[in-house]
């Protein structure tokens, strides 16, 4: 009798330690999802700003005020400065990687040599319906600083955390 009992201590003792492990396998699992999560919407905003750089020297107009003149051009069109080529069509769709991407006004010009040119840009990437709740917000402008903040896209622009 005394040998079962060890044998049942044994085998809970295994299998508690066994949950054990697959507890703090599991936290680490989900800690480095978030943080892959959290990152992408910042690398996809770096990508942004460098392109709004190319596309500011490439054409003599200045900044963009939307993700499309940045896309590809339609098929068999040529790439010109309202389809620059400069980002994937799901990017300039506005949907990546759970979150959207957007312009967020205003879009300030000036004139130059009797040309519009476009001096500013604002984009900020929002948390898609997938994504968990209490994800953060991310914005970045001309600056081509990345900021976060936890409760909206215009708190974001205006109080945002520099990353």
């Amino acid at each position: 009798m005394k040998r079962n009992a060890k044998q049942i201590i044994f085998v809970v003792s295994f299998f508690l330690l066994i949950m054990f492990i697959a507890v703090i396998v599991y936290a680490n699992y989900k800690r480095k999802s978030i943080m892959f999560t959290e990152a992408t919407p910042r690398f996809i905003l770096a990508v942004i700003n460098t392109s709004e750089v190319t596309y500011q020297s490439t054409y003599d107009n200045g900044f963009t005020c939307n993700l499309s003149d940045l896309g590809p051009p339609p098929d068999g069109k040529t790439i010109s400065e309202h389809h620059a080529g400069l980002i994937d069509a799901q990017l300039a769709s506005g949907f990546r990687s759970g979150y959207r991407f957007l312009f967020v006004g205003p879009c300030e010009t000036t004139i130059l040599d009797k040309k519009k040119i476009v001096m500013t840009f604002r984009f900020a990437a929002a948390p898609g319906p997938l994504q968990p709740k209490g994800s953060p917000y991310y914005c970045t402008d001309q600056t081509g600083v990345i900021k976060t903040h936890t409760s909206s896209i215009m708190d974001c622009v205006e109080h945002g955390k520099e990353l």
